[in-house]
């Protein structure tokens, strides 16, 4: 399964569905240092909800994002890119496997995209 998310910043909580892509408008700020809010980081975690909530597989199987767990930093790019990977815990109480890339865009819009086993 993936899912991608597009997060652009600003201060509502407006979510549209355009194309299969979901953008959200959101108070996101991203570290000076670096550029890309860190894996673990309340700002992520809640964006990977927000993501995982609102896939078709989520909506289908009428599954929703409990928690994510033993969260570490895979890797950082040079396009200021920071990869993630957790435990995700859904509402069935199944546990999964998840990758998930943070990506900084031109403006300060970032990206989030997910996969899961």
């Amino acid at each position: 399964m993936t899912g991608l998310l597009r997060i652009i910043a600003g201060t509502a909580g407006v979510v549209a569905i355009l194309g299969g892509v979901r953008r959200v408008t959101t108070g996101v700020k991203e570290p000076k240092r670096t550029g890309v809010v860190a894996c673990d980081s309340d700002d992520a975690k809640a964006t990977l909800k927000l993501a995982f909530n609102q896939s078709q597989y989520a909506l289908v199987n009428r599954l929703t994002f409990e928690d994510v767990t033993d969260i570490r930093q895979t890797g950082y790019g040079a396009d200021s890119s920071r990869g993630c990977h957790g435990t995700l815990r859904l509402s069935d109480q199944t546990v999964h496997s998840v990758n998930y890339q943070l990506v900084l865009k031109s403006g300060g819009r970032g990206q989030l995209r997910f996969s899961m086993q």
